[in-house]
This record gives structure tokens, sequence and C-alpha cells, in this order.
């Protein structure tokens, strides 16, 4: 990612940071609504599903310039994720869920950049898993 996209992501995460559990509920929300079935693959309930994933958005954040320690933790995530049954064709479908949230809940402060900077961000992460979990 450019040094811009990054710097972009850090200062609207520390933005959303207090809305964060909103978006990521509407995340959820959107995502079970495309894919109803997906909610078979959450053995936890959705709260604490809910800081899971803050907490690795956050990581990922913070990680963008660490990629000695970022890589390994997504390394990590990609392997579970394959034992709990997602597919590389999944995650086209989550990104467009959490964009879709960070748009509905962001309104105004969602525009061009931030999409495309969000998604490069979800794009590089989910590399990272499949890579993981594809070997």
């Amino acid at each position: 990612m450019k040094d811009r996209s990054k710097e972009f992501i850090r200062s609207s995460f520390k933005e959303m940071e207090p809305d964060m559990k909103t978006i990521v509920n509407g995340f959820y929300n959107r995502l079970f609504e495309v894919k109803p079935a997906y909610k078979d693959m959450f053995k936890m309930e959705i709260d604490k599903q809910t800081e899971k994933f803050i907490h690795m958005i956050g990581l990922g954040v913070r990680g963008l310039d660490n990629e000695v320690e970022l890589v390994p933790a997504l390394s990590f995530l990609g392997r579970n994720h394959r034992t709990y049954g997602v597919k590389d064709e999944d995650y086209p479908v989550v990104k467009e869920a959490l964009l879709y949230s960070m748009k509905e809940n962001l309104k105004d402060k969602y525009n061009e950049e931030f999409e495309k900077c969000w998604g490069e961000f979800y794009d590089y992460l989910a590399g990272v898993m499949m890579k993981s979990a594809n070997r």
C-alpha cells in the first residue's frame, strides 16, 4: 500500500473507533442478509465475534508498517478461517458487506477516497489470509 493510503487508513480508523461496534454490527447484519448461510460459520456469540473483528481491524491498521508482526497474525487467521469453511470466493462478499456498513454508518465521511483506501486495505489483509489458507 502507498504511504498516503496507509495514512488515510490510520486517520480514518481513529475517527471511526468510537463507532466501530455499530459499524461491525452493521457489517454482520449486511453479511447475513446477503449470505444467510454464513451464520452457520460463526460458533460464538455475535458480540464476542464483533469484538474479535474490531481487534483484528485495529491490528491490521497498527501493523501497516510492521509486516513482520502483521503477516504471521493474518496467516494464522487465514488458516483458521479455512477450518471454518471460508473459501476464497467468500472474501469479496465480506468486503462488500464491510464497505456497505461503513458507507451506511459514516454517511458524508464515506467518499471515493475512503472506499478506495479501505478497499485496498481489505484486499491486502484478505490476500495474506488467502495465501496462507491455500498453502
